[in-house]
């Protein structure tokens, strides 16, 4: 399980505060992906840009470094509703 810190997927309708349930697998093209790259946990919509792994996301591109490990991708996520705490 991982919550959604930032706004960063919110145009693909999961605001801050959604509850990602992971499926331990190397993401494909176009899906929503967990990584650890740098310290940081990191999701975005996997991708690739000029052959090379990306995370896409409202913010922009994330350039993936080969060494990053992809814990999963979202197999069910639950969104806040709306005018709920986010936590």
């Amino acid at each position: 399980m991982h919550r959604l810190v930032g706004a960063h997927l919110t145009s693909r309708g999961l605001p801050p505060g959604s509850d990602l349930l992971i499926d331990p697998r190397r993401p494909e093209r176009g899906e929503v992906a967990v990584v650890r790259s740098g310290g940081r946990t990191r999701v975005g919509i996997f991708d690739l840009e000029r052959g090379r792994t990306v995370l896409r996301s409202d913010r922009g591109i994330r350039w993936l470094p080969p060494d990053a490990v992809y814990v999963g991708v979202a197999a069910l996520v639950s969104p806040t509703l709306d005018g709920m705490p986010t936590g």
